[in-house]
């Protein structure tokens, strides 16, 4: 019986250790939740920040660095797309910013007029 007994303590030990790993699972999920949180409300906080200045023209001066490198990379991120539309012959629709073909005339989505292509004049030779 002696056999049985300690293999039954074996079992229940590792039961007890599976219950503690498994709630330590949950634990550290809920801290890595709650972090989470955190980071997405620091994010707001400096995304409404740069918003307002944007908005404003004026904001913390501790942050004007910050500001001018987010909107070099905005002026960067709206170069790269305008070459990626160049690349797929498409331009976006002021409007509704929906992608057309570059030759349409009209948006498909919203009806807003484009600009008619500007056609360059013809070479002289």
């Amino acid at each position: 019986m002696a056999f049985f007994d300690k293999v039954k303590q074996g079992l229940d030990a590792a039961s007890k250790k599976t219950s503690e790993v498994i709630e330590t699972t949950k634990i550290n999920s809920s801290i890595r939740g709650e972090k989470d949180a955190i980071e997405e409300v620091f994010r707001q906080i400096g995304k409404t920040t740069f918003e307002q200045y944007v908005a404003t023209g004026s904001g913390n001066e501790e942050y004007l660095g910050f500001f001018q490198t987010i909107l070099g990379h905005q002026a960067k991120v709206a170069e790269l797309e305008l070459k990626l539309d160049e690349l797929k012959n498409v331009k976006d629709c002021p409007n509704c910013h929906a992608e057309q073909p570059r030759e349409v005339l009209f948006c498909s989505k919203c009806g807003y007029r484009f600009e008619a292509p500007q056609t360059p004049p013809p070479s002289e030779e």
